[in-house]
């Protein structure tokens, strides 16, 4: 099931593994919505992730610090970041 929804994103299942192990570091985390090309299934090879973070509103050096583990990661794709508290049009 797992790599599934991986193929789905066009992501590998080991790209899927590295982002959840950096934000399972972070308690207040509850969910994340992937949206953007992935999700409407047109991405085309190398596009960036679009992903939008649910739960409680983080503080900017909190969200700075995954940004930082995400890079970390070298993954071969740029992670576009948002907290869907945030949002204006949700």
């Amino acid at each position: 099931m797992k790599t599934a929804a991986a193929a789905k994103l066009g992501l590998s299942q080991t790209t899927l593994d590295k982002l959840n192990s950096v934000f399972l570091r972070h308690k207040g985390i509850n969910s994340l919505l992937v949206y953007g090309s992935r999700a409407k299934g047109n991405y085309r090879p190398g596009l960036d992730i679009d992903l939008t973070i649910k739960g409680d509103v983080l503080e900017f050096a909190e969200l700075m610090q995954i940004e930082d583990q995400i890079d970390d990661l070298f993954l071969p794709y740029t992670v576009d970041l948002s907290q869907y508290a945030q949002l204006s049009n949700k």
